[in-house]
């Protein structure tokens, strides 16, 4: 997870348009989450866009990853979804 320096402390970078639908994104139009990862050993924040469900994941997933829920149940993801990098 990357952080940044701001006026009022610091703060995470997050995607401004959904890669998906090209929604503008921002309070209200996105949901914001973690995913446990067990394959990287790291948290994924996840940023999805309320207009298609399109879920953006920072850092992006690799082959190596294999997400999960925080009750250890494993989770299942499409291939090619929601792998784009927060475009900051």
């Amino acid at each position: 997870m990357e952080l940044r320096r701001t006026r009022r402390g610091w703060a995470e970078p997050q995607p401004s348009h959904c890669p998906d639908c090209q929604e503008a994104l921002g309070g209200g139009r996105m949901l914001v989450g973690t995913a446990q990862c067990s394959g990287c050993g790291q948290s994924h924040r996840t940023h999805t866009c309320t207009a298609c469900w399109y879920t953006i994941y920072s850092p992006h997933l690799t082959d190596r990853c294999e997400l999960s829920a925080f009750d250890g149940r494993r989770s299942t993801r499409t291939l090619g979804q929601g792998t784009e990098d927060s475009d900051v």
